[in-house]
């Protein structure tokens, strides 16, 4: 079975694949996860099975690279983009989500540095990377890379 990251056909590909000791691997995401010795896939792999967010995630990007790059270009005249504009696209083209949460996300919770303490109560919209918007973002980072 064919995995999403770097399309990875064993988990000798994998990024989360570490050793352990004595010539044993584990999966760095799911604890206590030897890996088979012969680096076939388990059953229990984290990671999505292809084909599925890299199509959605390649129209989504055609999709929001297309209204970043005509509202950048303006009719000929090259100017800034701006970051409301791009948060809706990316939006609009489910590479992020809205949530309702009623809890900080985490210790990097940026909603946590504009809402009050009472805002929590009645829920906060914060917006959350969907899985076609990680897949755009690690093939970014590959590119990068």
């Amino acid at each position: 079975m064919t995995k999403m990251i770097g399309l990875a056909n064993s988990c000798k590909e994998c990024p989360h694949r570490h050793y352990y000791s004595s010539g044993a691997y584990e999966c760095a995401i799911v604890q206590n996860s030897r890996l088979n010795a012969d680096n076939t896939i388990p059953g229990w792999c984290p990671l999505p099975d292809y084909p599925s967010a890299a199509p959605v995630a390649d129209s989504a990007m055609a999709k929001f690279a297309g209204l970043v790059l005509k509202d950048h270009r303006n009719d000929g005249y090259p100017g800034d983009v701006d970051g409301g504009s791009i948060q809706q696209w990316a939006l609009d083209s489910g590479l992020i989500e809205v949530r309702t949460v009623y809890e900080r996300c985490g210790e990097n919770c940026s909603c946590a540095e504009f809402v009050g303490a009472d805002a929590w109560l009645d829920g906060v919209e914060c917006f959350f990377t969907t899985d076609a918007g990680k897949a755009a973002i690690a093939a970014a980072e590959r590119k990068e890379g």
